[in-house]
């Protein structure tokens, strides 16, 4: 039997499946962990009918799995979100563009998991239509998504770059903030580094690798109660918590964090 993902062959081990359908659900499981997208299955020269998943796998004697990267879909669906919102403004749009619509945000939503499109759902169902003010808040956070999802690791070098720039510069400058007293000022520089990465990250957590995402966790699973500590920090107007903060708990943070990137764009190179 030959399989064969965008016409390359590759070596599957035939355990517990007994039917196609079976198959299928398997190869589908171990491609998700790559994050990659099945968009069209050929069986012996023909698309997968819904009436062969029941067969058995020896029914077929070679399988063919057309896959796209799942980001290449998501930004395909915020781009087409962002063409039927701005067609939407001259005009109720017809019964299935709203479909379409509504399908694809669900789609981005699901996909990405994000608070946000989840409070816009509701705006995008088949039967309700947003003012234009919410058509223009949604388009506007669709448009920051995607531009993030569109180029991942050219994201998440960036992010790397910003955190580089932080350590062996930035950090001196803040430092020197503090001793001035001008902790609101070095709040508001420590805020923008912090909060605009996470927002970044979480954003492009979902459509990881699952051994990218791995290196990648630690940061995310640490970063949210420091940022919780910066802000009660300076509510607190406790100085020596925020320079702490700043000189010995940040670092290594970052320094972990721009680690896992180096290993992941060196396993893109290799």
């Amino acid at each position: 039997m030959t399989i064969l993902i965008n016409k390359n062959p590759i070596n599957v081990s035939i355990e517990n499946e007994k039917n196609v359908d079976e198959f299928i659900n398997g190869i589908t499981f171990h491609l998700q962990k790559e994050k990659l997208l099945i968009q069209n299955i050929i069986c012996d020269g023909n698309e997968l009918s819904d009436k062969d998943l029941s067969m058995p796998i020896e029914h077929f004697s070679s399988y063919e799995f057309e896959v796209i990267p799942y980001h290449h879909y998501l930004s395909y669906a915020a781009t087409r979100i962002l063409q039927l919102l701005e067609e939407s403004k001259n005009g109720k749009l017809s019964k299935e563009k709203q479909e379409e619509l509504t399908a694809l945000f669900e789609d981005l939503k699901n996909g990405l998991g994000l608070p946000k499109l989840a409070e816009f759902a509701p705006l995008l169902s088949a039967s309700a239509m947003p003012k234009l003010e919410e058509i223009d808040e949604i388009a506007k956070t669709v448009k920051n998504i995607n531009e993030i999802v569109s180029a991942p690791y050219q994201k998440l070098s960036e992010v790397k770059s910003k955190f580089e720039a932080f350590l062996n510069d930035e950090a001196k400058e803040l430092a020197i903030k503090l001793q001035k007293g001008d902790v609101s000022k070095a709040l508001e520089a420590i805020s923008d580094l912090l909060y605009n990465s996470f927002e970044t990250l979480s954003t492009l957590f979902p459509v990881l690798k699952e051994n990218e995402a791995n290196e990648i966790t630690p940061f995310l699973t640490q970063i949210q109660p420091l940022i919780s500590s910066v802000l009660d920090s300076y509510n607190n107007n406790d100085r020596v918590l925020f320079s702490d903060i700043v000189e010995y708990e940040l670092p290594p943070l970052l320094e972990s964090f721009i680690e896992g990137v180096n290993h992941i764009q060196e396993q893109l190179e290799s």
